[in-house]
């Protein structure tokens, strides 16, 4: 505990020694951290802990949330890897949290990482606009950094000018009413749509029986095979008011309409067995490959599909895996932001020995679990 305190300290000194070395008469220290504020195109954004920049080693960060919130990336967090997902229908860009550095979808490396701060996940502003194609802008003097692509109207000029007062009013109230810093062990997790992926087992039954018991609606994406393969299963799983889903054959498609008819394959195994179709579905992989362009996109959309990503990958389906493990890394990544997410799980007997407690922990901590009927944004592209 020392060490940490120790550490803040430091930080808190050299941000002063920054702003007085600079002569910013903008610049202000609110517990122990240097107020910026960020700009998404045209829009100032609130003060707080997920939108607001930081410095460190002599590059400025923001909270990864900013380019999923405002300025239309998709992004995916595998926690069991550790691995930060940002994309677009044209490129990704992939941060590996272990080992300190980045790389596309070409493989291609740059030493760029992404941090863990304040319970958020931020990353190198400047080098991550740049990479999606926006405009990167920083003023030292207010202290304030513009995101924005092409859909933004004013100039860096105007919008010093056009939100001058606004930047002092939010200063003010920030300073008199600043957030407190998380605490992993109070946090309330974010809410989370609850998914289920791959094949249907004996542990199926059990899943079944423990989200009933506490009352939990998910969404289960199945296959042509899965669905043939456990008719009673799939029965019970949309008896018991869950959702379902298509999802394709684990292998990537070699094109967009061996995808598609994957998805077609499937909802024909599903009238048989329910007398109804589907039109949500999951890519093998995540949306994020970079196999996928934009004629799969237009193909699902044509076919009039619409598909859903995870953002918490639980690492359930290793051999190694354990109920404990499992729970603990799920709960790690729902209190590490406010943002919605997507939880995925499989039917393995770490998830079954996972569940107990992860829904304790949720019930506790008054977290949401949202019904998967409720599509947003976030989710579904």
């Amino acid at each position: 505990m020392k060490s940490k305190q120790a550490g803040r300290w430091l930080a808190f000194f050299l941000v002063i020694l920054i702003a007085l070395l600079s002569g910013h008469a903008g610049a202000a220290i609110v517990n122990g951290q240097w107020v910026i504020f960020t700009i998404a195109n045209d829009e100032l954004l609130p003060l707080s802990y997920n939108t607001m920049p930081y410095m460190y080693n002599s590059s400025l960060y923001v909270p990864y949330s900013v380019f999923t919130e405002y300025l239309g990336l998709r992004s995916v967090y595998n926690a069991e890897e550790e691995i930060l997902i940002l994309g677009n229908s044209d490129q990704t860009l992939f941060y590996d949290m272990k080992n300190g550095n980045a790389y596309d979808d070409n493989d291609y490396g740059y030493a760029r990482e992404a941090l863990v701060y304040n319970g958020y996940l931020y990353v190198p502003a400047k080098f991550t606009a740049e990479f999606f194609g926006f405009s990167y802008y920083y003023d030292y003097e207010i202290p304030v950094v513009r995101l924005y692509d092409s859909t933004a109207s004013m100039t860096d000029t105007y919008i010093k000018n056009y939100y001058e007062q606004e930047f002092q009013k939010r200063l003010e109230a920030y300073q008199e009413a600043p957030p407190e810093e998380p605490d992993p062990e109070t946090a309330t997790p974010a809410p989370f749509y609850l998914m289920f992926a791959g094949n249907l087992n004996d542990h199926t039954n059990a899943i079944l029986d423990l989200l009933d018991k506490a009352g939990i609606r998910a969404i289960f994406f199945l296959s042509v095979e899965t669905i043939l393969e456990n008719e009673a299963l799939v029965r019970r799983i949309y008896v018991d008011g869950h959702l379902l889903g298509l999802s394709a054959p684990s292998a990537l498609p070699e094109s967009p309409e061996s995808l598609v008819n994957a998805y077609a394959e499937a909802n024909a195994a599903l009238f048989q067995v329910l007398r109804r179709t589907e039109r949500r579905v999951y890519l093998p992989g995540g949306s994020l490959h970079e196999i996928y362009d934009t004629s799969y996109f237009d193909a699902l959309k044509s076919a009039g599909y619409e598909y859903w990503d995870f953002t918490v990958i639980a690492n359930d389906y290793q051999d190694y895996a354990s109920g404990p493990e499992v729970c603990d890394a799920i709960i790690e990544s729902l209190i590490s932001g406010e943002l919605v997410q997507t939880v995925v799980m499989h039917s393995t007997q770490a998830a079954e020995d996972a569940l107990p407690s992860l829904l304790s922990y949720i019930e506790e901590r008054e977290g949401v679990i949202l019904s998967p009927d409720e599509l947003t944004s976030t989710i579904t592209f």
